[in-house]
């Protein structure tokens, strides 16, 4: 077996990382490794990944590496294989998420969708829909979360990294709600400030019998609206008052 975790890692970051790690008699010499030698240095080299082939091949020798360990009783080689699987198949995900799909067919496809970008970069990783699918969803999880977990004394699985990638963090919750409030404040005070600026009386005189009741239709909803978001405020205006 391996003198040491970081030996190890520096086995997987060798030139010959893109084959599958053979039997501990033909490992290659850890000496003449450039590539990182720690942990630390592994999450900076997983970071630097420009390509989503590059850190998918990392994900793939990382749980190679974790077979190996796993059957050799090394925990501690086991844990940081593992550690590094995660992480390789969150930046597959990162990297995943960063490819903009291409929708919509052209005039030579007789109108079929062109392939989307993502999938199709997914594939020529040599990611099989679900993995690309299970890469995404662990990139999905907040990123103090991730660490938390992944550099615990008992990192957990992909599949339950990805579970969490699948329903949304309380943080991206706040921050869609304090949006919602921002558009809320501002699609009203640009509804007052232009209606305003307008004269009413003429514009009601100069209305079509169609303009009329579009007209009619439209203020019933606003009016639902702007009683809904009265209501809602209610409590909160209370509360501002009293203080």
């Amino acid at each position: 077996m391996f003198d040491s975790p970081s030996k190890a890692l520096t086995v997987l970051a060798t030139e010959q990382a893109h084959q599958v790690l053979p039997p501990k008699s033909k490992m290659p010499n850890t000496d003449r490794a450039r590539l990182p030698t720690t942990y630390k240095d592994a999450k900076r080299a997983l970071e630097a990944c420009v390509s989503v082939d590059e850190a998918a091949q990392w994900a793939d020798k990382a749980a190679a590496l974790a077979s190996y360990a796993k059957q050799a009783q090394d925990v501690e080689l086991q844990t940081m294989a593992t550690r590094i699987r995660a992480r390789a198949i969150r930046r597959c995900g990162t990297l995943l998420k960063a490819v903009p799909g291409q929708r919509g067919g052209d005039r030579r496809s007789k109108g079929r969708r062109s392939p989307d970008g993502r999938k199709a970069v997914a594939r020529a990783a040599g990611l099989s829909p679900h993995k690309a699918r299970q890469a995404v969803r662990v990139a999905n999880v907040d990123d103090h979360l991730f660490t938390k977990l992944v550099d615990s004394s008992k990192p957990p699985t992909v599949d339950k990294l990805a579970k969490l990638g699948t329903k949304e963090s309380p943080v991206s919750g706040k921050q869609q709600a304090l949006k919602a409030a921002s558009r809320v404040v501002t699609t009203v005070h640009a509804f007052v400030r232009d209606i305003n600026g307008i004269d009413l009386i003429a514009a009601a005189h100069a209305l079509s019998a169609e303009q009329a009741n579009s007209l009619g239709g439209f203020v019933k909803q606003a009016q639902d609206q702007l009683r809904r978001i009265s209501q809602l405020m209610r409590p909160k205006a209370k509360v501002a008052s009293a203080a």
